[in-house]
C-alpha cells in the first residue's frame, strides 16, 4: 500500500514537471480574425477614461444645389391683336360697316360709348353782339353768295354769327372763302354734341394690315385703335 502511494507522487510531480516546461503560455484566448473587436470595459473603467473630443462633421452641400437656378420663362409673343374701328355716329353707317368686314371674312363685335357725335363742320363769324349787326352782316354776305346766316343771342355759343354746318369740307371751305373774300375772317371747328358713338372691334393676325379706306365716308375720319383683347365691355348689334 505504501509502495502505491509513492507511486503515485512520482506521476503527479513528472506530469506537472511537464506541463511548466514543455507546454507554451497562452496569451490570448480570442481567435486572430477578432483582434481588431474591442473587448468588454466594466463601466467605472469608462469613467475613468479622459472622454474624446467630439468629431466635427463638414456638411457639403448637395451638387443639385449648385446646379438649380431661377428657371426664365422666355415671353411669347402674342400672335394676334386686337382692334376697334370707329368712332360711328350714325347708325346707318355703321351696319355699312359691319357688312364690308363681314364680306370680309372677319367676325366684327359692335361696342358702345358714350361720348361727343361729331355733326359736322361749323362755319361762324365771332363777335356779333346783337341781331342788328347780325341782320347787317347777313345781307353783305348774301351778296357774296352766303345766304344761310344764323344769328341766336341765346345760343350756347355765345355771341357768333353762324355761317352754316357741313358734313364735307370743301363745302366749309368754299363758304369759308367766299367770307374772306368779302372782307372778314370766318373760323371753321368740329362742332359735336352729346350721344353715343359705336365701334366695331374685331381681332387680327400679329402684322396683318386692314385697309380702312372702304369705310370711311363724309365727315369724320374712321380710325383704328388698339385693344386690350378679351374686355368684356363689347355688346351685341341689336339692329
Amino acid at each position: 500500500m505504501r509502495n502505491i502511494f509513492l507511486l503515485l507522487v512520482l506521476v503527479n510531480l513528472a506530469f506537472a514537471a511537464w506541463y511548466f516546461w514543455f507546454n507554451e503560455p497562452v496569451t490570448d484566448v480570442r481567435s486572430a480574425r477578432y483582434a481588431d473587436v474591442p473587448g468588454i470595459s466594466l463601466v467605472s473603467e469608462l469613467e475613468e477614461l479622459p472622454s474624446a473630443p467630439a468629431a466635427t462633421v463638414e456638411v457639403v452641400p448637395s451638387p443639385a444645389e449648385d446646379i438649380l437656378a431661377p428657371l426664365t420663362v422666355p415671353s411669347i409673343a402674342p400672335a394676334e391683336s386686337c382692334v376697334g374701328i370707329g368712332p360711328f355716329s350714325e347708325v346707318d353707317r355703321f351696319d355699312a360697316a359691319m357688312t364690308i368686314l363681314r364680306a370680309a371674312a372677319y367676325d366684327p363685335v359692335q361696342r358702345t360709348e358714350n361720348g361727343d357725335v361729331w355733326m359736322g363742320y361749323w362755319v361762324y363769324l365771332d363777335n356779333v353782339t346783337n341781331q342788328g349787326q347780325a341782320d347787317t352782316l347777313g345781307i353783305t354776305l348774301g351778296e357774296a353768295g352766303v345766304e344761310d346766316t344764323y344769328f341766336d343771342p341765346s345760343g350756347a355759343e355765345g355771341d357768333v354769327l353762324s355761317l352754316g354746318l357741313f358734313r364735307e369740307f370743301e363745302r366749309a371751305e368754299t363758304v369759308r372763302e367766299r367770307v374772306l373774300a368779302a372782307g372778314f375772317d370766318p373760323v371753321i371747328v368740329d362742332r359735336t354734341r352729346p350721344g353715343t358713338l359705336y365701334w366695331a372691334d374685331l381681332v387680327l393676325a400679329i402684322d396683318e394690315e386692314l385697309g380702312l379706306e372702304p369705310l370711311q365716308g363724309g365727315g369724320r375720319i374712321i380710325r383704328m385703335d388698339p385693344r386690350p383683347c378679351g374686355e368684356p365691355d363689347a355688346t351685341p348689334n341689336p339692329l
